[in-house]
């Protein structure tokens, strides 16, 4: 029995080792192949969302700023980068709105003393002999269109900059209060003219650390405003207080006050409420300025770690509030 067993032939076993040897040498390439092509088939489904959006971003460009990538998913992660792009582009698109704005803004306001010279120089020039005081007052106006032009130009530079984050600062120790003072004597000589009072109580002392210069040119901007759009005979009051170690500095006054749809837009670039204010109360046009005073001057005020807001205004005058921090934020 035990040679029958060990004499048994293996060629049936080797047969169907060879078999299935053959049966597993094709069915391993055919199962890496059926998997190769159905995970290809199952990526190109998966990469159809992100390929549409590419493909949808590749389009959009400056001029077509308003377009949008589709979120079919807001949950998913394809979703959640497609409302981020989105997000990105409101802010491209609101960027974009702003530049032009700001360009075709300065355009016209660069556009009238340019067109001033033009015609001054066109009219002297006109006839071959004029009188010393003749040229001499055409040049008068040329020099005054000049240093406005030169005005809105360099606004236009400290804002560009201010935008940029590279509002230089010269920091150091002074007193608000005597700044306070100083543009406070310099709003009066120009108030004068119309008769207006600026008072200013007396100050308690108040130690600040920032860039003076800068502060000085916020303040006076925010009173140049005030004598401009307060009527003959009028008031404008400074006040200094201190709050949660914040100075709190308001100018008030007693104009007519902001309409109620101009003012959200008050401390936008180029704007002026001039011709809305006339229009109510029948005032004469009272300054040529370029709509930019009270938007260097929350620039300003931001630059310090401050805020400038319009606190209050309606028919009886307009009060606004500087916040600056008294010890070293900026």
């Amino acid at each position: 029995l035990f040679r029958s067993m060990t004499s048994r032939s293996l060629t049936p076993v080797l047969g169907e080792l060879y078999a299935e040897r053959l049966l597993l040498g094709a069915s391993v390439p055919a199962g890496l192949l059926l998997a190769g092509l159905a995970g290809w088939f199952l990526s190109r489904k998966s990469m159809e969302p992100v390929l549409a959006m590419a493909e949808r971003a590749r389009r959009i460009g400056a001029e077509n700023l308003d377009q949008r990538l589709p979120v079919l998913n807001a949950h998913d992660e394809l979703g959640q980068l497609a409302t981020t792009f989105n997000d990105l582009l409101s802010r491209l698109s609101w960027a974009f709105a702003l530049q032009r704005q700001f360009v075709a803004d300065a355009s016209h306001e660069l556009r009238t003393p340019v067109s001033v010279m033009r015609t001054a120089a066109s009219v002297t020039l006109e006839k071959s002999h004029r009188s010393e005081a003749e040229y001499r007052n055409a040049l008068a106006i040329v020099d005054e269109q000049i240093r406005r032009m030169s005005r809105i130009v360099e606004d236009m530079f400290r804002l560009a900059r201010a935008d940029a984050g590279r509002l230089a600062l010269e920091l150091r120790p002074f007193y608000l209060d005597e700044v306070l003072a100083e543009t406070s004597r310099a709003a009066s000589i120009l108030a004068a003219a119309k008769n207006i009072r600026v008072e200013l109580p007396r100050l308690p002392e108040a130690s600040c650390y920032g860039d003076e210069d800068l502060v000085r040119r916020m303040f006076m901007n925010m009173l140049e405003n005030a004598v401009k759009y307060t009527p003959d005979g009028g008031r404008i009051a400074v006040n200094l207080t201190s709050l949660n170690g914040s100075y709190l500095v308001s100018v008030s006054d007693t104009g007519l006050g902001i309409p109620a749809e101009a003012q959200p837009h008050v401390f936008e670039r180029f704007f002026r409420v001039d011709k809305a204010r006339s229009r109510q109360e029948g005032l004469k046009d009272i300054g040529a300025g370029a709509g930019l005073g009270l938007a260097i001057a929350r620039s300003i005020a931001e630059a310090h770690r401050g805020s400038l807001v319009l606190q209050h205004s309606d028919e009886t005058g307009s009060t606004f509030q500087v916040t600056l921090p008294a010890n070293r934020q900026v």
